[in-house]
């Protein structure tokens, strides 16, 4: 009699268990939750007509850990942008020049390419364009 129930039961029980929703394996969530930034990379960098002539670098955008972190490299010295932020298309942040701090903003406009701005206080606002 056991066995007359036992293998309904067993194909009851694997009917139950493969129709019951499968749930994602944590590294699966995880990409499936963060969703690519295309802006994130190195990029070339001009500020035109500044007090100290064209100025050129490379600016690096980069996640660590899910933050966005992004820094400017000139002349073989790195520094990194404090209050940055990466919202939609636009960037922001500060960093500092001989003891000014000075305001980047941009848009980008393609993946490729951002036009922005830098204002420095009591030295005017120069135009920024960069690309990779």
């Amino acid at each position: 009699m056991k066995s007359k129930f036992f293998f309904p039961a067993l194909l009851l029980a694997l009917l139950i268990v493969s129709c019951s929703p499968k749930t994602a394996k944590p590294m699966e969530a995880a990409a499936a939750a963060a969703p690519a930034i295309p802006y994130l990379g190195d990029w070339t960098y001009t500020v035109p007509g500044t007090p100290l002539g064209d100025v050129t670098g490379k600016m690096i955008l980069k996640s660590d850990n899910g933050v966005i972190k992004a820094f400017l490299e000139t002349n073989g010295e790195t520094t990194e942008l404090s209050e940055f932020k990466l919202e939609d298309k636009n960037i922001s942040g500060i960093f500092y020049y001989s003891g000014t701090p000075v305001r980047l903003e941009g848009v980008f406009e393609s993946p490729n390419s951002l036009t922005g701005k830098l204002t420095a206080d009591g030295a005017g606002v120069f135009a920024m364009k960069a690309s990779r």
